[in-house]
């Protein structure tokens, strides 16, 4: 008998390392990636790196450089792009702590980088489920040469990490949602079961408003003249009448 494939929650192709499987020692390689003038002249109008070394061919000519400049933050973003291609850090990558960096030698557009990561350090973090790894990832050009050298330090989830203060899982919701009790049952039903698995709200802040008198509107709400204005109206007349 096959069973059927859980199309409500499927796995998730590929998954990220925790740190207990980022032992010191082990060192992997990225793929590939060749740079180029489309790559460099939206790098630098993007973030601003409006400098002649990297607008300016003959500038950069003059400064001893061979070709079309590359800026390193340039070379830094493709590198950490290719270690997060990876997927090594895919769902369990918490945080971004620190690093250091080095640039060994120039880059041009035309060069092919790839990344060789070796992990430098494990332990557990202070609290919770989740520790804090070093590692020296070494940005290489086509021909091997080191361009680029920065040690980052990241913060990432433990094999029995927990979520802190979600009351309601997200992924939860999704597969209530996907599943068919919607179909089955309605939307009420669905907004039910919502709004049980929410829990109870907390009861809405009593608020007092200050009495206020209702005003008829209409002809019936006319107010009279007073009573004194009357007799004057009066005596004004018969005294022309006569």
């Amino acid at each position: 008998m096959t069973t059927p494939p859980d199309t409500a929650s499927p796995p998730l192709l590929a998954h990220g390392q925790t740190w207990e499987e980022m032992t010191v020692g082990s060192v992997f390689r990225t793929a590939a990636r060749t740079i180029t003038e489309t790559d460099l002249i939206t790098f630098v109008t993007w973030g601003g790196f409006t400098e002649p070394l990297f607008l300016d061919a003959s500038h950069a000519a003059g400064g001893g450089y061979t070709g079309r400049l590359v800026p390193g933050a340039l070379v830094y973003c493709l590198g950490e792009g290719l270690v997060l291609q990876t997927n090594v850090l895919h769902g369990t990558g918490l945080a971004f702590m620190s690093m250091d960096l080095t640039i060994k030698r120039p880059a041009y557009v035309g060069d092919t980088l790839h990344v060789v990561v070796e992990v430098t350090g494990a332990r557990a973090a202070s609290s919770g489920n989740r520790g804090v790894v070093t590692a020296r990832n070494s940005v290489r050009n086509q021909r091997g040469e080191d361009v680029l050298i920065y040690t980052p330090v990241r913060l990432i989830r433990g094999r029995d990490y927990q979520e802190p203060g979600l009351t309601v899982r997200l992924d939860k919701l999704n597969n209530l949602a996907n599943s068919g009790i919607m179909r089955r049952s309605g939307a009420i039903g669905w907004v039910t079961r919502l709004l049980a698995s929410l829990g109870s709200p907390p009861p809405p802040p009593r608020r007092r408003f200050a009495a206020r008198t209702q005003v008829a509107v209409g002809p019936a709400a006319r107010c009279p003249r007073p009573a004194s204005v009357r007799p004057a109206a009066r005596r004004t007349t018969a005294g022309l009448r006569r």
